[in-house]
Order: structure tokens, then C-alpha cells, then sequence
């Protein structure tokens, strides 16, 4: 799925927003073993960033931040099966600055896709 097919698909779902963000999901905390063997990736091997950029295929869901009365929601967009999917999640009061840390996930605010009125 493209980005620009999804961001259609959030603007359409949540006309009413005040703002909409496309975010970038991060890998927030490594393990002992994750950072092994992300150097060993990094001496030997040509894929220098080979567990984020796996950790990062692994979920192929783009996201947004959607403001709406008030409230946060985390959204993902995701196609399975030729039929697009939409997810939400709230999370008011918790993505706080241009960041939201679950779990071992980060989503940082990348564009604002639809401005404030």
C-alpha cells in the first residue's frame, strides 16, 4: 500500500479532525542480545541495519496520530488480502511532544497531513 493511498483513507475516515500526522515507528528498547547482534551485522556484513530494517518489514501498517474532540488515536493502515484494514487505538494524553513510547515500539511525528482549523 502506498502512503499517499493511506493517508486518503485516514483523511476520509476522520473528516472532522483538527489534526492528522503520519508517523514513523521505531524499535524503542534493545535487548542485550539485539544489540549482539546488530554489531555483529555491522562488522560482517553489508546490511549494516539489518534487525531495524527487519523489525521495520515486519509490520508493514503505516500509522497516524489522528486529533479528534479532544481525544489522540493511533491508527494503522494495513492491506490484507486486497482489502484495506484500519485499526485504531486511543491513547489520549500519552503521545506527549512529538513522541509515543509501547512496549518496544516509538512512533515519532513525521508530516502533518491535515492542518489545524
Amino acid at each position: 500500500m502506498r502512503v499517499v493511498d493511506a493517508e486518503k483513507i485516514v483523511i476520509g475516515r476522520y473528516p472532522e479532525a483538527e489534526g492528522i500526522y503520519s508517523l514513523v515507528r521505531k524499535k524503542a528498547k534493545w535487548s542485550t542480545t539485539e544489540k549482539i547482534i546488530n554489531a555483529a551485522y555491522f562488522l560482517f556484513t553489508p546490511f549494516v541495519y539489518g534487525i531495524k530494517t527487519a523489525h521495520g518489514v515486519s509490520d508493514l501498517g503505516i500509522y497516524f496520530l489522528v486529533e479528534q474532540h479532544e481525544r489522540q488515536i493511533l491508527v494503522r493502515v494495513a492491506k490484507f488480502d486486497k482489502e484495506n484494514v484500519v485499526e485504531e487505538k486511543d491513547i489520549t494524553g500519552q503521545f506527549i511532544g512529538n513522541e509515543y513510547v509501547t512496549g518496544k515500539d516509538k512512533f515519532v511525528k513525521y508530516r502533518d497531513i491535515k492542518k489545524r482549523k
